[in-house]
């Protein structure tokens, strides 16, 4: 262990992520999208740097912002 902290987020992948959070909503419209949509929102998701960013793409498919 180098001592510092990582984020067990960093890799995660999307849906991964929004099953281990209980995102419901997102994860049904996530699976729902066209696989160019999934793509994008994956891409967005790949190149978040932490987190927060993820959470926001996440927040994104909630609101229904990927078609």
């Amino acid at each position: 262990m180098t001592g510092k902290y990582e984020d067990p987020f960093m890799n995660m992948p999307l849906d991964l992520m929004m099953l281990v959070e209980v995102r419901c909503d997102a994860l049904k419209k996530y699976r729902a999208l066209s696989p160019d949509a999934k793509a994008r929102a994956d891409a967005a998701c790949a190149s978040s740097r932490g987190r927060v960013e993820k959470e926001r793409v996440i927040d994104a498919l909630e609101r229904g912002e990927f078609s």
